[in-house]
This record gives structure tokens, sequence and C-alpha cells, in this order.
């Protein structure tokens, strides 16, 4: 099975499961790039100075200029990645004008900054806007593309200490072990009857899993080493195509991380617009899957 077709089911059980449980709310792009919240009157905007503070990262950096006047420019880079998180949650395709006003709204916020830092508009000499803001917009929606099409990302495994990171969770390694032996024959079966069972279960093999995703497989005729793609993961645990198999790798991410779960569905939201344009754009007319996975969307969309 295609990665590209995974990340539809994935992406569209997710949606789907967001959009059902979530209030429905309406957003506005305007001449101040505001947007009305689902627990907010309409009549009360949020500024970006507002957004800023949602994010724990550009909240310090944002205190930290409070009290000092300086930026970085890994300061900066934050800044505008939580700022074009926000604009492309508001139009997935922001004009010309709309990146120049948010680069007047940042500098605002951070008034000893200039704007051409952020934004400088096409001219005679350059057709294309440049700049933080543009530039940040295209590798955005060229990463969102890629994912789409199936591509794989990049992935620097060396930078990551396997043994460091299977040493926070649960479970054993070792496949002779009674208790990851008995999840792992449970995780082979798609029976969903009792899905607190299949978490426990999932949670006992994590570590193993987490190891067989970072160990090298020799390749064939003496071929450089690789690393298990996703379809083949996605095939040793079938499990993972039920339904509501997305909650497995949910739960991972909460093991790996604590307490940011929230954090990726906050961005998950932001995304969201921006995927479905995209998906739309480059569905090829025969691509029976993902109209299929589109159609489904705008129905819940609909029913919303």
């Amino acid at each position: 099975m295609r990665i590209r077709t995974l990340a539809g089911k994935f992406f569209c059980n997710l949606l789907q499961d967001t959009l059902i449980t979530s209030p429905k709310q309406t957003t506005s792009v305007t001449k101040d790039i505001s947007i009305t919240s689902p627990d907010q009157p309409p009549s009360r905007k949020r500024d970006l100075r507002d957004v800023f503070k949602e994010n724990i990262i550009t909240e310090n950096i944002l205190s930290k200029y409070e009290s000092t006047g300086i930026l970085t420019e890994y300061d900066r880079g934050h800044i505008v990645e939580r700022a074009v998180q926000y604009l492309l949650q508001l139009n997935p395709r922001p004009s010309h004008q709309e990146q120049a006003l948010l680069a007047g709204k940042i500098c605002h916020v951070f008034k000893f900054e200039e704007t051409t830092s952020y934004y400088v508009a096409p001219s005679s000499t350059c057709k294309n806007a440049t700049s933080k803001i543009p530039i940040k917009i295209q590798n955005i929606r060229y990463s969102l593309k890629k994912r789409m099409d199936g591509v794989p990302v990049k992935f620097d495994f060396s930078a990551h200490s396997n043994k460091d990171e299977l040493t926070k969770l649960a479970g054993s390694c070792d496949k002779e072990d009674e208790d990851v032996l008995t999840a792992l024959l449970a995780l082979k079966h798609l029976n969903t009857d009792s899905w607190p069972d299949i978490l426990k279960h999932w949670t006992a093999t994590h570590r193993l899993r987490r190891q067989q995703l970072f160990e090298e497989i020799q390749g064939d005729n003496d071929s450089d080493p690789r690393y298990l793609e996703v379809e083949e993961y996605f095939e040793i645990y079938s499990i993972l195509k039920a339904p509501n198999g997305y909650m497995l790798l949910c739960q991972v991410f909460a093991e790996l991380y604590p307490g940011r779960e929230n954090c990726l569905l906050a961005l998950w939201e932001n995304y969201c617009p921006s995927i479905i344009s995209l998906v739309e754009e480059e569905t090829a007319k025969n691509d029976s899957v993902t109209l299929e996975l589109l159609s489904a969307v705008n129905k819940v969309k609909g029913d919303a």
C-alpha cells in the first residue's frame, strides 16, 4: 500500500473525528488579520500578540524581547513559523497584501524590527516576493505536497539516540518475553471489540516496535543497509489499518512526549485547510481512493 494512501486514511479519520467532536466555528480574513475563536462572541477578535502567547516558545520569546529588546535569528525563525501557521489557518492561499500586512503586524508586536526582514514585495528586478514570510509559506506548501505525493521525508537517524529513548518506554525489547509474545499475537488479529485491550497490548510492544523502526536492515546482494519503510510497518502491525487505528499512533506520541499531545492536535487544525487545498489540486481524476477520501471529508464538513 502506498504511503499516500496510508497518510490519506489517517488524515481522513482524524479530520472526521476532529470535525465531529469540535464546536462549529467560522474564520474570516479582514484587513486586521483577525480570527474569531469558537468560545468567543463574534465581536471579540484576537490580535497577533495573543497568537504568540498561545505557543510556549513564542510566548517566551515575546517575554524576553519585552525585557531586553533583542531578537536572535533563532527567535525570528519561531516567530515566522507561528505567524505563518496562523495566516494559513485563515487563508491557505494568502495574497501578497496579506503577507505584507502580517509582516507589519509582527513589527507592531516587536517594535524595533524592520518589515523587510519579514516581507519584501515583488519588484521589477524580482518577480516573486522574498524574505522570511514568503519563504516559510513556500516551504510549508512544498513539504505538504511532498507528503501528499508519498515522497519519503529524510530523517537523520544518527541524531537520535535509540538507547536513550527506549529507556522511557514501557514493555520489553525481548521477542521471547511472554508478555510481548502475547501482545504481538493479539495485535495480529483485527478484532477491535475490546479497544482497551488493544491499547494495552500496543503499549506492551512499544519498546520492541520503536527498536524495529531504528534497526538497520541488511539489503539484498550486499546493498547498503536500510530502515523499515512506513508501508512495511503497517503490514507488520495491520491493526493500524483499522478505522480508529490512528488512535494507536496518538498513543505512541503521548508516550514519547508526555503532555504534548494537545499541541499536536492544535497544530493539526492549522494545517487542515492547506492539506485539503493541496489534495484537491493535485488529485488525478483516476485516483479513486483519494477522491473518495475527499468526498468523505467534504460530507463531514457539511454535516458539522
